[in-house]
């Protein structure tokens, strides 16, 4: 009986082109805080803030303001402009608890999925678990799934996203 090693002479190609980047990436890991977030992201696209006198942060997807709120820039109905949306969103999210997300940096990106490293957080992360992600210029929360990780002995956590998706 002979033994063959198979072994190939350059590494296999990635399906997808993975693109360098350099950005921060806001990451939420419990359920309802990416819900809370998701509403958020519709309302500020909506063309709505924070700026009412009694509007609480309690909102779920598919939940309004109240009757009588009225629109930033005077807007009566329909959706803001992409920079309007993310300063809506900007004003949303200072009004929220401090822990419901985290900064990431982003590594890279590709069109199923993100890299990202976390210095001295991430503790929690586990693969296979849900997250909601929204890259720091943009209005819109996602969703991903932990496809791998890696932890470092001087407490940076390296993480493989896959993108789900759709709408969130």
């Amino acid at each position: 009986r002979t033994s063959v090693a198979c072994r190939a002479s350059s590494r296999p190609a990635r399906r997808q082109r993975r693109d360098a980047v350099s950005t921060e990436v806001l990451i939420a890991h419990d359920f309802t805080h990416i819900r809370k977030l998701v509403g958020l992201s519709l309302l500020a696209k909506n063309g709505q803030s924070s700026e009412y006198e009694s509007w609480k942060l309690t909102l779920l997807p598919g939940t309004g303001p109240r009757r009588g709120a009225e629109p930033v820039e005077g807007r009566s109905s329909g959706e803001a402009t992409p920079e309007g949306a993310l300063k809506n969103l900007q004003t949303l999210e200072s009004k929220l608890e401090q822990d419901l997300f985290e900064t990431w940096s982003l590594l890279d990106s590709s069109v199923d999925g993100l890299g990202a490293e976390a210095a001295g957080k991430g503790s929690w992360v586990k693969v296979g678990m849900l997250i909601g992600y929204r890259l720091a210029a943009h209005a819109d929360w996602s969703l991903a799934v932990v496809r791998w990780l890696t932890r470092n002995g001087d407490e940076r956590v390296r993480v493989g996203l896959r993108k789900l998706r759709g709408t969130a």
